[in-house]
């Protein structure tokens, strides 16, 4: 918070009064095993119903509803599709950890637990029984980290029988078994009152309707075509093969005549641009030298006319 308050007052001024356990994950809890800062659940199924967000009522929620029941529907079809214990997301960060795993050293202290050194420096202490790790990232979200995992691998074991059981198929389709059931069309439901439920009063609004949510003040607008910062504006293009600027790997072996002309369409000179222009003058000359030599010397061999 010190290093903070001297980068920026404005940003202590504002961040010291909230409690740290809310923007912090080293005072996150460990049983929630969840170590995410951002609310990318609600934004994404906000994202999902903005077309049924215009529609009435009744249209609106039966438009939920369905996208509801055919996601938990795929979701459970996709579980019983998994080759592991866990599924290929959780699968995937095993594997990247295995690979990070290969730069520790285990030591084994004392029944399940070790001390594991870093290549590039550090020590960490591991407890297999009570599944933790000093750096705190097993802890907090359930998948063990490298340093774990080269421990397991010492002892020929399989990572996957130390994810948390949250990740694991039953509690996955657990949180996906409760079925949403299918419903007729609105002209096909039982009418119990005579008088049917009228819709409010409707007045139109001046101007165009509102889809976009009201953003929090403070918060960065969402990139799009306008205020979205070109490529070029922070970095220079670099090609992948050759390593050099103004060209990328698709136009690689013509990267140096496609720069002479664009250089010269707007009225600048590079290196290989007066090469290619020196080269030019010289062949033209060359050619008029050549021309003029010939003129001359069909001069001096034509034959006098008789008179």
């Amino acid at each position: 918070m010190e290093w903070m308050r001297m980068e920026s007052e404005v940003t202590w001024k504002w961040l010291h009064p909230k409690p740290a356990q809310y923007w912090s994950r080293s005072h996150f809890k460990t049983r929630y095993k969840c170590d995410m800062l951002l609310n990318n659940l609600c934004e994404a199924f906000n994202s999902s119903i903005v077309k049924a967000r215009d529609k009435p009522i009744l249209q609106m929620l039966e438009s939920i509803r369905t996208n509801l029941m055919v996601r938990m529907g795929n979701r459970r079809v996709a579980a019983f599709k998994w080759k592991k214990s866990v599924g290929p997301r959780i699968e995937k960060i095993v594997e990247k950890k295995k690979v990070e795993s290969g730069y520790c050293i285990p030591i084994l202290s004392g029944d399940m637990k070790y001390q594991v050194t870093n290549i590039e420096g550090g020590k960490y202490a591991v407890d297999l029984g009570t599944r933790s790790c000093s750096c705190m990232r097993w802890d907090l979200c359930g998948i063990p980290c490298s340093h774990a995992i080269a421990c397991i691998s010492r002892r020929r074991q399989v990572p996957f029988d130390y994810v948390d059981e949250c990740y694991k198929k039953a509690a996955y389709l657990k949180s996906y078994n409760p079925i949403i059931s299918p419903m007729p069309n609105i002209d096909q439901w039982q009418r119990h009152d005579p008088n049917p439920l009228l819709p409010p009063l409707y007045k139109k609004q001046d101007g165009r309707p509102k889809k976009k949510r009201v953003r929090e003040q403070g918060k960065p607008l969402a990139a799009t075509s306008r205020n979205r910062l070109r490529k070029w504006v922070y970095d220079r293009f670099k090609c992948s093969k050759c390593g050099k600027d103004r060209h990328n790997k698709k136009t690689c072996g013509t990267s140096s005549t496609n720069a002479a002309t664009k250089q010269v369409a707007k009225g600048g000179h590079n290196r290989t641009t007066t090469a290619l222009i020196h080269r030019y003058q010289q062949w033209v000359h060359s050619l008029l030298f050549h021309n003029l030599l010939h003129q001359t010397k069909e001069r001096h061999h034509k034959p006098a006319k008789r008179t």
